[in-house]
């Protein structure tokens, strides 16, 4: 005989198979609760408690409409055989302690999707056009001061560049994810009439972040390889571009802010002296690109690559507050310096409240390796960090 309370308003039932103190209202939307007493559960439900039988020990069910909650008292196996139990039943356990307490939540798995590569192929085309398109109009000013005798070298060359950087960053976070189970999408690229011709490149992932561990990995491994392309590029671009008096460059012209990666490139290729400066070629102007991508994809908020990392080591409360903290002070910061961080902090506002799901095993603590992954991070935020990334005249 089980004891079943339920809420006609919100759905909510709870299931209690000890002998629990009942309760008259409901703890989601406090309407109250009827009391029944049944001898049979729900098909489904009894499949997913044969399942949690064979894991773990528990006290009582708790379901609304898109979740199954177990409070635990003891797991009898590995977070890992847990997670494999419930999948083959297509469920995804999210295992988690709040102080003593550990409890298990589980959500139905969608249904497998097939994929097309088509239109990843269609956006990969359409970029490779609008960057190319943008290396031109960037080719044009370096035809007019003789740097650069045909525009469409100066086109293919940044076309080919910022696709790389951009395409090596997420066929790393594709790599990563696949090798640690996590269902994800091949990259789709977005192309932009804007100056770079594109908006970046991001992949879908279609299912839950096994474990900690994993988490880290996944957020540092597109901008680790994006910018260990980036790196090589910048080299190559800062090589073929030219240093010109500073007079040359008009009240419109666009100035670049030089985080530090870019500053040690420079200075160990080129001696530019006061009152000149370097007139970036479009491959420079794409290494440039790569880095910028890499700090804003490191930003510590929401699922960003440095929300992934962020909520990894800081658990869900305190990713949540720094989140908001950090969309928060990018908006103030862009009122003084740079007018994009205003723009960032507001996209960054609605991140923090979207949250991050977290992975599904968050009782197993960060090993020594993705210690250092985590100080990775850290080092490559800070060296390709820029306070005004974009300077108008």
């Amino acid at each position: 005989m089980v004891k079943v309370l339920e809420c006609e308003r919100c759905g909510f039932k709870e299931y209690l198979l000890a002998e629990e103190k009942s309760y008259d209202r409901c703890p989601s939307c406090q309407s109250i609760v009827i009391a029944q007493e049944k001898n049979d559960l729900p098909t489904q439900l009894q499949e997913i408690i044969n399942v949690a039988n064979q894991n773990f020990v528990y006290r009582n069910i708790k379901t609304d409409n898109y979740s199954v909650f177990f409070d635990i008292d003891e797991l009898y196996k590995t977070p890992e055989e847990v997670i494999s139990s419930f999948e083959k039943i297509n469920f995804y356990p999210f295992i988690r302690r709040e102080k003593e307490k550990l409890f298990v939540i589980l959500r139905s798995s969608p249904p497998k999707k097939g994929f097309s590569y088509k239109k990843n192929l269609i956006l990969f085309l359409l970029t490779i056009i609008s960057t190319t398109i943008a290396g031109y109009f960037m080719a044009v000013p370096h035809i007019e001061y003789g740097f650069i005798t045909n525009p469409w070298v100066g086109a293919i060359t940044f076309s080919f560049s910022i696709m790389l950087i951009l395409g090596t960053h997420e066929m790393g976070h594709y790599l990563i994810a696949r090798k640690n189970g996590v269902d994800a999408t091949l990259p789709y690229f977005i192309p932009a009439p804007f100056i770079l011709g594109t908006m970046g490149a991001v992949i879908n992932i279609r299912s839950f972040i096994p474990d900690k561990n994993s988490a880290i990995e996944l957020g540092l491994s597109g901008p680790l390889a994006g910018i260990l392309v980036a790196i090589p590029i910048t080299i190559v671009g800062v090589m073929l571009s030219p240093i010109v008096p500073i007079t040359v460059f008009g009240e419109s012209s666009l100035f670049l802010g030089e985080p530090l990666i870019f500053q040690l490139i420079a200075n160990s290729i080129v001696n530019v002296a006061e009152g000149y400066s370097l007139y970036l070629h479009p491959v420079a102007f794409a290494g440039w690109a790569g880095i910028f991508v890499t700090m804003l994809n490191l930003i510590p908020m929401g699922q960003l690559d440095g929300g992934h990392i962020a909520r990894a080591v800081l658990g869900p409360i305190y990713h949540r507050y720094l989140s908001f903290i950090v969309a928060i002070s990018l908006f103030f910061i862009g009122i003084f310096t740079w007018a994009g961080w205003s723009l960032w902090g507001i996209i960054g506002l609605y991140l923090a409240y979207r949250g991050h799901p977290g992975s599904m095993n968050e009782i197993t603590p960060l090993d020594e390796k993705h210690w250092i992954m985590v100080g990775i991070a850290i080092i490559l935020f800070i060296i390709s960090t820029m306070i005004v990334p974009i300077k108008v005249g």
